[in-house]
């Protein structure tokens, strides 16, 4: 059977029909088997109640030597057979939702990550989509299961309410209406009360999400050195604590609102049965019911004011809990997926030229343009060089470049093709790109480069090469198992490296992807000037018959290229190589000059 993807464009907006389409999709043999499990749990109650009605009157009719003791014998036989086949499914029902659930963990979470991965960038930087994802990735597994469970469990109390509805009618129907009147408050206390809890949720997600970005502060161990450096912990807790309680405090009054409500209707309930149980026994004294009638009534009836006070608006109230998880799903679901197009040629080409034709770019939420009408051409072959202050743009020229981002106006091509057209797949062959702020990997030494051609990961011989590139080779030798030593503190014997060997590694991870265009975004931010010096050498002589772009506020080292772009306020304000621009004694050379007096200076 095909499975159905949980974040396609949904097909309904029940999100219960949903959920129960999906788990079929998954695994339809344990769910049809959790069903019929849930329908038969759903009748215990009445067939209990039937057959002690059934125990007493024979035992009525025995004293009056009107009933066979044998009969009684079986039917109490059958009542414990009952008693042992009930609890057996129950058992059965949880080893069930158990394994549908380990099923579903392996489907849900690789969906949703594949749906992360296809969105356009951009979107993480809307703060609703961020709480979104935040709320999504939160027990997500057990979401899309625990509301197929509440149904089923809301099933089962009703078929048990309406098995014991039928033995009371039976017995004495005027109880029958006099418990649903009492259950309607309840039911309307549960619906509004998980209506706030979901907008409640909503609130709050800002407030976790803070408060777990500080506590993985606090509990890391590279930024405790800083910690007990500055002193910081208490100011770091408060700022923990002040969410915290923010978080706490909203789910709180929501459901201290709801509680005193659902408590008083649950008193209200047991004031107004109480009552009929002393009228109950006025009929027993009449013999309008006999005493099994009374008994088996004074049992049933209590059973079926639970189930309508609490068991079903109880369960009604879990599947309403999780509309707010399906309801961001839906939203999810219809976020726009990056599109592609096919450039024929375009993977197989040595020779690229990059074009930025008057781009005007701004980030979401903000009110002012980033990059205002940038304009150049880097031909096949050319090192080129952006320069310029902090906030100037030239990371985002990056961005742009590597089709993270779209431009608002103008276009950016790699070959006249649309950057932003180009599949992951083709981008990743023809270009490579050292960042500054990089992913550290905490696996091995081996797939820390490798990823940079995952398809090559096993070829040692390749991957060393690529570290010996990155001056990475000599620190690696050293390590208990070489290449393939775990690194970082989560492993009991994994190794905690310096930044700049981390950096060394991410430059490896460069190398290693073999492209042709090769864009570093301050790649040795971490490195000693020694280790720069080397970098930018090996660099220079590796890059020969590349295009190369280097993004840098160190000037010295923007000279590797044979041209210089300056950026300044988002716009390109020089371009020419490192003698020209000293020349025109403009920007780069009023940069370039405070720069050689730090280093003089120093």
């Amino acid at each position: 059977m095909k499975i159905h993807k949980l974040l396609e464009k949904p097909t309904t907006k029940n999100y219960v029909i949903r959920a129960i389409k999906y788990i079929f999709s998954v695994t339809p043999a344990l769910m049809i088997s959790l069903i019929f499990i849930t329908v038969v749990n759903g009748l215990a109650a009445t067939v209990n109640a039937s057959l002690t009605h059934i125990t007493l009157d024979s035992m009525s009719n025995m004293l009056e030597n009107n009933q066979d003791f044998r009969f009684i014998i079986g039917i109490v036989a059958l009542m414990v057979l009952t008693m042992i086949f009930f609890p057996i499914l129950t058992s059965l029902e949880g080893l069930l939702r158990t394994r549908i659930t380990q099923k579903i963990n392996k489907s849900v979470k690789a969906d949703l990550m594949e749906k992360m991965s296809k969105i356009e960038y951009e979107n993480f930087d809307d703060k609703e989509i961020y709480d979104l994802s935040t709320r999504m990735l939160t027990e997500v597994e057990t979401k899309v299961s625990q509301t197929v469970f509440s149904v089923l469990s809301l099933l089962s109390n009703v078929i048990s309410a309406i098995g014991i509805s039928y033995v009371v009618i039976s017995l004495a129907w005027w109880m029958l209406p006099l418990s649903i009147v009492g259950a309607i408050p309840m039911f309307f206390v549960k619906f509004k009360s998980s209506e706030e809890l979901n907008k409640a949720e909503k609130e709050m997600t800002y407030f976790n999400r803070i408060s777990t970005y500080i506590s993985n502060i606090i509990l890391n161990k590279e930024s405790m050195k800083e910690i007990k450096l500055f002193g910081i912990l208490d100011y770091l807790k408060n700022i923990w604590r002040n969410n915290t309680e923010k978080s706490f405090k909203r789910r709180l009054i929501v459901e201290s609102k709801y509680g005193k409500r659902g408590a008083l209707v649950n008193i209200l309930y047991v004031w107004v049965g109480t009552p009929l149980t002393f009228i109950n026994i006025l009929f027993v004294i009449r013999g309008t019911l006999t005493l099994a009638d009374y008994l088996v009534l004074l049992n049933t009836v209590g059973t079926l004011g639970l189930t309508l006070v609490h068991g079903i608006p109880n369960q009604y109230g879990e599947v309403r809990k999780y509309k707010l998880f399906w309801d961001d799903l839906s939203v999810l679901s219809k976020l726009k997926d990056v599109t592609y197009k096919n450039f024929p040629g375009l993977e197989e080409s040595k020779q690229f030229e990059i074009e930025f034709k008057d781009v005007y770019f701004r980030y979401p939420q903000c009110e002012e343009d980033t990059l205002k009408g940038i304009t150049f051409t880097i031909h096949n072959g050319e090192r080129v060089a952006i320069v310029g202050e902090n906030g100037a743009g030239k990371s985002t020229i990056i961005k742009l470049l590597l089709g993270l981002y779209k431009p608002r106006s103008g276009m950016v091509t790699v070959n006249g093709c649309e950057v932003s057209a180009i599949s992951p797949q083709i981008r990743k062959k023809i270009m490579s790109c050292v960042f500054q702020d990089f992913t550290k990997y905490f696996l091995s030494v081996r797939e820390n480069i490798g990823f940079g051609d995952i398809d090559q990961i096993q070829n040692t011989e390749k991957i060393r090469d690529s570290a010996i590139k990155g001056l990475a080779d000599p620190f690696i030798q050293k390590m208990p198992q070489g290449y393939d030593t775990m690194l970082g503190n989560i492993y009991g014997e994994g190794t905690d490296i310096s930044e700049g060997q981390w950096q060394k590694l991410n430059i490896s991870k460069a190398y290693n992807m073999d492209s042709n265009i090769i864009i570093l975004d301050e790649p040795t931010a971490s490195l000693d000037p020694i280790a720069e010096a080397e970098i930018y050498h090996t660099f220079k002589n590796l890059s020969e018959e590349k295009t190369c772009l280097l993004v840098s506020h160190r000037l010295g080292s923007a000279q590797i290229g044979e041209r210089i772009l300056v950026i300044q306020d988002g716009k390109i304000v020089e371009d020419g190589n490192h003698e020209q621009l000293l020349k025109n004694n403009g920007k780069y050379a009023t940069m370039f000059q405070a720069q050689s007096k730090w280093y003089q200076e120093g």
